[in-house]
């Protein structure tokens, strides 16, 4: 049974903020994270602080306190876990080859169902102060049965290539028929494994509730990293260069007491949210919300109303915030005071250890 003080954070890799219906998804439902939302704090505005996953586990480690368990799909996360003094334990489904006939086949669906298996074996015990799952999720195989995002597809758009593998492709002209092409197949594609995580981690959350006495255990769900869909000619992989498609994440935090949505809008970093909820202080918005230093790329820098991306070697770029979503209308040139600002304060803070870029590893 679940001791009162014991938590459960659930950590996806490449799951965007908007592939989620609290985060704006339209084309498709989440019912599962959307019924999960509708008693949880929903952290709109929540940037992950680094594009590196392994980064973002660098950040969150020292902020567990006490004992902890990790189980994760990724082998990448096993060492720096254990290095911290976290028991671990490594979630093996088989890797897809080919497109799954069901959601429960997927690779994601799989390795879901094992951690529902942890998690049961674990509470027949006494469940640790935080058990922590960490999954490749959008960053993993894409194996999405076909029929999870047929609705997208009317007769006259182009055909979308069913494939296990995720796409991984750099479009320099975003105009060209290629280009537009690649971003549709994409983004439909990744339309269908949001929804199978979606199915396969409600099936998680019931299982965990059936066996913690309904919902009294804190759980957060967060998006680790988002995913860039083409918006700035990169679609899959790492984009180092912090534009909001990777950085903007979802964040959603459940506690027992809470019986209704909430939703906040101040920028917040993924890690820093985190970290405070696992040590029981207040979470409390930044301003500004630094997302990342690096001597190959930049910084960038996000406050209600703006978000400036300070890049190494080329002229900052000045968005409106909320307004422009997806970092398209650089308004640098008719705002000159504000990015003056904005890189002042960028520069008066001081960069954080963890924010040491280009750690290796399976999870980078």
């Amino acid at each position: 049974m679940a001791d009162p003080s014991s938590r459960l954070l659930i950590t996806i890799d490449g799951l965007r903020a908007a592939a989620i219906g609290v985060g704006g998804a339209t084309a498709y439902d989440t019912p599962e994270l959307d019924r999960f939302a509708t008693q949880s704090i929903a952290f709109q505005h929540c940037q992950a602080e680094t594009p590196f996953a392994a980064e973002v586990c660098d950040r969150i480690l020292p902020r567990i306190p006490g004992e902890a368990l990790l189980l994760t799909d990724d082998p990448g996360w096993i060492d720096a876990a254990s290095t911290a003094g976290l028991d671990t334990a490594l979630l093996t489904a088989e890797h897809a080859t080919a497109i799954a006939d069901h959601p429960a086949e997927t690779e994601i669906g799989r390795t879901l169902s094992l951690a529902a298996d942890a998690f049961t074996q674990i509470a027949d015990g006494a469940l640790p102060p935080l058990v922590w799952l960490h999954v490749r999720g959008l960053n993993g195989a894409w194996d999405a049965p076909p029929e999870t995002y047929a609705s997208l597809i009317d007769e006259e758009d182009p055909e979308v290539e069913a494939s296990h593998r995720p796409p991984d492709a750099t479009h320099d002209d975003l105009q060209s028929a290629e280009a537009c092409e690649a971003r549709f197949g994409a983004a439909c594609r990744y339309a269908g494994q949001v929804r199978v995580l979606d199915a396969c981690l409600g099936g998680l959350l019931d299982e965990v509730a059936a066996v913690t006495d309904g919902a009294a255990m804190p759980v957060a769900v967060a998006g680790l990293r988002g995913f860039p869909l083409g918006e700035h000619g990169q679609i899959g992989g790492v984009d180092p260069r912090l534009y909001t498609e990777q950085q903007h994440v979802p964040l959603l935090i459940h506690d027992p007491s809470r019986v209704a949505f909430a939703s906040n809008h101040s920028p917040i970093g993924l890690s820093d949210a985190i970290g405070s909820w696992l040590d029981g202080s207040k979470i409390r918005p930044a301003d500004p919300c630094i997302l990342q230093r690096s001597p190959d790329v930049g910084s960038a820098i996000q406050t209600p109303d703006w978000r400036l991306r300070a890049p190494q070697h080329a002229a900052p770029e000045l968005y409106v915030k909320p307004d422009d979503r997806w970092d398209h209308n650089d308004v640098a040139k008719l705002c000159e005071d504000t990015v003056l600002s904005l890189l002042s304060r960028l520069q008066a803070e001081p960069p954080a250890d963890q924010n040491d870029v280009g750690r290796g590893g399976a999870s980078s």
